[in-house]
């Protein structure tokens, strides 16, 4: 009997099972920090260019705008974000971090790049400039599609 071999297994599967337990992972981390990983790329984004537009936000963290506002809320509930009318569209938003998420956002970067250094231990810089670019290429491909 011949093996068939699959890109889907070697490839799709492989790397839907490697994001998972990323997430899964950091997950755990955060839990007792009272945030999760969707949340901390949002305040993360936000701290390295505050004030952007909703939609703006939406796309550096590849979020859909439902599931943004969602996870804006949380965020403005905890007293992380506030949001504020565009001067430019007084029918869009502005988001900010307050004070509290900034002192968080100080406090945590150190911290999830931890987690990240265990995830990675073993693996050289070189394969990972690899992998990288690799699914970089992959993004490409799908958005060029």
């Amino acid at each position: 009997m011949t093996m068939f071999f699959s890109y889907d297994e070697s490839i799709g599967i492989l790397t839907n099972e490697v994001s998972r337990k990323i997430v899964h992972y950091l997950t755990m981390h955060l839990e007792s920090h009272n945030i999760t990983p969707a949340q901390w790329v949002v305040l993360f984004r936000l701290s390295q260019q505050d004030g952007l537009s909703q939609t703006e936000l939406a796309k550096r963290v590849n979020r859909d705008q439902p599931t943004l506002a969602r996870i804006l809320d949380i965020l403005e509930n905890k007293n992380l974000i506030e949001r504020r009318a565009s001067k430019e569209d007084r029918r869009s938003f502005i988001i900010l971090l307050t004070a509290k998420g900034t002192s968080l956002v100080q406090e945590l970067a150190p911290y999830v790049e931890n987690v990240y250094q265990k995830m990675l231990r073993g693996i050289s810089k070189e394969n990972l400039t690899i992998y990288s670019q690799t699914l970089n290429a992959i993004k490409n491909n799908i958005l060029a599609d």
